[in-house]
């Protein structure tokens, strides 16, 4: 592919890049917008936080023609008849880790509790799922309670409005320190796709980077 570089006087395409959640493993958009990879291959790029699933029906209905999300999104959004393609992979394990409050010393006493997550839908409740089943529960023996980004689900933690949740660095590294990590970081057992997607055809044949 023949790429031609770009002057400073290039018009640049302005385009949306969205990416579902503020975590180590998106950092590869933020890395490309501050350090100008996208400016240098003609690319206006303005980054915008939206949860996976929505972010999918962004980019369908082309608001965000690139987003960055968990794999999972992007599946079932195929298995119901969109057009969205993978085009990278980056992460290839979950960064999640399964933390409780400090007075649940076993699984056991979850039952019946309430386990804060993101979304109903996605990688994080796959990973909760997965998470519950590595405990020896089953995912009907907890109530989930969506309460949003990692931020917000390590204040419901410390706060108690929730039992126990899955944190994203650099929030679980706080809370171990003060809580009872149940669970080992899932990354060495869940593998888990962060991908990159387009719709088929349309921008992304235009833009020779990526």
């Amino acid at each position: 592919m023949l790429i031609v570089p770009f002057t400073a006087h290039s018009q640049l395409t302005k385009i949306t890049v969205s990416y579902s959640a503020d975590t180590p493993a998106y950092l590869p958009a933020f890395i490309a917008k501050e350090t100008g990879i996208f400016s240098k291959n003609g690319l206006d790029v303005q980054l915008v936080r939206i949860a996976g699933a929505v972010a999918v029906m962004a980019l369908i209905a082309g608001e965000s023609p690139i987003c960055q999300v968990g794999g999972s999104a992007v599946i079932a959004s195929n298995l119901g008849g969109s057009d969205a393609v993978i085009i990278a992979a980056g992460s290839i394990a979950t960064d999640y880790v399964f933390v409780s409050q400090k007075d649940i010393k076993t699984a056991r006493q979850l039952k019946g509790g309430v386990l804060g997550v993101s979304t109903l839908s996605g990688s994080a409740i796959f990973a909760s799922y997965f998470a519950l089943r590595k405990l020896g529960l089953d995912p009907k023996d907890v109530s989930f309670v969506i309460i949003g980004q990692t931020s917000d689900r390590f204040l419901a933690l410390r706060t108690g409005r929730v039992q126990a949740t899955l944190l994203t660095p650099p929030h679980w590294i706080i809370a171990v320190r003060e809580r009872v990590l149940i669970s080992s970081p899932m990354s060495q057992s869940c593998r888990s796709r962060i991908t990159r997607c387009r719709r088929r055809g349309d921008l992304w044949r235009k833009i020779p980077i990526l």
